[in-house]
């Protein structure tokens, strides 16, 4: 299991994804720093010939 840790809060990914709690760990907020995440791992793997959907 990965985990991304800031001083607030923790995500936590499994083997089958993001787990978490609608509307308690599920946000917009933690959203928002998966994607940016997503985003940083494509930038350094040189892989920003295509877009990303997150949905």
């Amino acid at each position: 299991m990965n985990t991304y840790k800031t001083s607030d809060s923790m995500i936590r990914f499994g083997t089958g994804g993001w787990r978490g709690i609608i509307g308690d760990d599920f946000i917009k907020e933690n959203i928002q720093r998966v994607t940016y995440g997503i985003c940083l791992l494509a930038k350094e793997e040189n892989k920003t010939d295509k877009p990303i959907v997150v949905g």
